[in-house]
C-alpha cells in the first residue's frame, strides 16, 4: 500500500511538472507605443451623419478612400478621396495626431481642412502595427474603418 501511494504521488508530480512546461494557449500581447504605427496605411469605408444626433434619420452618406502616413511620433498626414451623397468632392489633405497605450488601444484626432473641425476616433492596433481598427466618436456620426499597412 505504501508503495502504491508513493507511485501515485510520483505520477501526480510528473503530471504537474509536465503541465507547467506547456506554453499557454493564449497569446501574450506585445507592448505598443506611438512608434508601433509607422508607415503608409490604406483604408476605405462609409460614414453616416445623423442630424440631429440620436435620431434614426441618416442625412449625409460619405464614402471615403484614404491614405494615411503615420510618422511613429504621434503625428499623421492623410489624403482622402470622398463622395458626399454620391457627389464627388475635392481631395481632402489633412493632418492628425494619435496616441497609443501599452495595451495597443489608442485615440486619433484629425482636423477637417475645410471646416477646421476636429474628428475623434477610438482605435485598437495590432501589436505588430500592421493593422488598426477605428470607430468614430463624433456626435451624430457613424464611422468605422479597418486601416492596413501597405508600406513600412
Amino acid at each position: 500500500m505504501k508503495r502504491a501511494g508513493l507511485w501515485a504521488f510520483g505520477l501526480g508530480m510528473l503530471c504537474i511538472v509536465g503541465i507547467l512546461t506547456v506554453k499557454p494557449g493564449y497569446p501574450v500581447l506585445n507592448k505598443c507605443s506611438v512608434a508601433t504605427l509607422k508607415g503608409t496605411y490604406l483604408s476605405s469605408g462609409i460614414t453616416y451623419n445623423v442630424f440631429p444626433p440620436g435620431t434614426p434619420t441618416v442625412v449625409v452618406h460619405i464614402a471615403v478612400a484614404a491614405r494615411a502616413i503615420y510618422h511613429g511620433d504621434g503625428t499623421t498626414n492623410i489624403l482622402a478621396r470622398l463622395t458626399v451623397n454620391g457627389v464627388v468632392q475635392p481631395d481632402s489633405v489633412s493632418t492628425g495626431t494619435y496616441t497609443v497605450d501599452e495595451d495597443c488601444k489608442g485615440t486619433e484626432t484629425t482636423i477637417d481642412p475645410v471646416t477646421g473641425a476636429e474628428h475623434q476616433m477610438l482605435t485598437i492596433i495590432s501589436p505588430d502595427g500592421d493593422e488598426l481598427h477605428t470607430v468614430g466618436i463624433d456626435p451624430g456620426v457613424v464611422r468605422a474603418f479597418v486601416v492596413r499597412k501597405v508600406e513600412k
